[in-house]
């Protein structure tokens, strides 16, 4: 067990990154999704899944329920994989949809 343990390289300032985007996400769902909600989203989706799919909604907003989902599998991406030392990338992959309002 403690060979493991040993073994981990966490990084640090990446998980902090990560779960400020989750918070982030998680507090303006419901209040504005707007461009930097959307830009959580994008980072969100360059280290794990999203859900862009259901965002082709008649409003393209993100609906909770599918959220919620996701966060399960963001959560248990980030628990499976913590220990590789994840990098925080220089730019990041958009979403076609979104290209003509971000430019990383």
């Amino acid at each position: 067990m403690s060979k493991n343990k040993n073994d981990c390289i966490e990084n640090i300032e990446f998980k902090k990154e990560f779960f400020n985007q989750i918070k982030y996400i998680e507090n303006n769902i419901s209040v504005s999704q707007d461009s930097s909600f959307i830009s959580s989203v994008i980072f969100i989706s360059n280290y794990t899944e999203v859900s862009f799919q259901h965002m082709m909604n008649y409003n393209r907003r993100y609906p909770i329920g599918i959220f919620e989902k996701d966060k399960e599998v963001w959560l248990k991406w980030y628990e499976d994989n913590k220990c590789k030392n994840i990098q925080l990338k220089k730019s990041y992959l958009i979403p076609e949809r979104y290209k003509e309002i971000f430019e990383y």
